[in-house]
């Protein structure tokens, strides 16, 4: 009876230490997501990041912390702020010294001045520009355009504006088209001169001037031992200054005339012709169309010539150069540069 009594107290004690252990188990255990895990397989601290608890920190001290943060946050936001004000002033105190103006107490007539800085600017935009003007004739615009299109645009582009009293200019957006137009010439558009300048500030174009082309010059009946480089550049620096000349005169191609190119001054007589080994040598000047036959001065018809019968010479360097003209084969008048 007694053996009994034993054993079944034994089977309560093993029962109830097996109740014990499983109810140790899971106290051990954590719920996340409605999922039992078991304490090894809790979140580490690592995992944590951000949200760890800090040790040795109580709840005002971390409060502070936030607090702290927030408003380093806003004094990098206020000085920001500053630095784009401090920005901004200098940017309008820099637009303010590009122009100055200046009012007057009489009348609503401002005057203003443009710093040297945003002249340069200005300026910068016509680098690679050229006025140009069609001597002795009007040309319409668009004729213009599509011809210097042909002539000038060989790499880039070329825009045309039409400036009045005649003249015109040339924006070239490549630098050798532009140096092209300015020293390719001369340039001749209906047989008439194309004057080429390059861009300049202030030009105003009811006020200019063309006192100085480059014209090409023939000189008829040459003998061919002076179809020589150097020989005709003494001749062309009398004449003006020589540019340069011409292809077929400098290889003795063509023996009907030597032609030069020369810079001449419009505002001064122009030379009628010269004298060598005791012949007399007169010059054609190409494209001149608004020479004066008495006075040898571009710009005037011999009728409103006001010189009287004082340059007589010239007279017979324009009758001269319509007997070259009937010498000459046709072909040799047309003009080709």
């Amino acid at each position: 009876m007694a053996m009994v009594v034993l054993k079944k107290k034994n089977a309560a004690l093993a029962s109830v230490s097996t109740e014990d252990d499983d109810l140790l188990r899971r106290d051990s255990k954590k719920i996340k997501n409605g999922t039992c895990l078991d304490k090894e397989e809790w979140p580490s601290l690592s995992r944590q990041g951000s949200k760890v608890w800090e040790p040795g920190k109580t709840f005002t001290e971390r409060l502070q912390g936030i607090n702290l943060m927030k408003v380093g946050a806003e004094d990098g936001e206020d000085v920001r702020m500053q630095s784009e004000d401090i920005s901004s002033d200098s940017e309008l105190e820099d637009s303010r010294s590009l122009c100055k103006i200046t009012e007057d107490t009489n009348r609503n007539f401002p005057k203003f001045a443009f710093s040297e800085k945003m002249t340069k600017r200005l300026h910068k935009a016509w680098k690679c520009a050229v006025i140009v003007k069609l001597l002795g004739r009007n040309i319409r615009y668009r004729n213009l355009l599509a011809i210097l299109q042909t002539l000038w645009a060989k790499r880039g582009v070329i825009s045309l504006i039409n400036v009045g009293n005649g003249f015109f200019v040339v924006k070239l957006t490549n630098k050798e088209d532009y140096m092209n137009a300015l020293t390719g010439g001369p340039w001749m558009l209906f047989d008439h001169y194309l004057t080429v300048r390059a861009w300049e500030p202030l030009f105003h174009p009811w006020r200019a001037t063309i006192d100085k082309v480059a014209v090409w010059g023939r000189m008829a009946k040459l003998p061919l031992e002076y179809y020589d480089k150097e020989a005709l550049t003494w001749i062309g620096n009398r004449i003006g200054e020589t540019l340069k000349i011409d292809f077929n005169t400098s290889c003795q191609l063509r023996g009907h005339y030597a032609r030069i190119c020369v810079l001449v001054d419009l505002s001064k007589q122009l030379m009628p012709g010269f004298t060598l080994d005791g012949e007399d040598y007169y010059v054609e000047y190409e494209g001149l169309h608004g020479l004066c036959a008495n006075c040898g001065v571009y710009g005037h018809k011999m009728e409103q010539c006001k010189a009287g019968g004082r340059a007589g010479s010239s007279s017979t360097m324009v009758n001269q150069e319509e007997k070259n003209k009937e010498d000459v084969e046709p072909e040799a008048v047309v003009q080709c540069d």
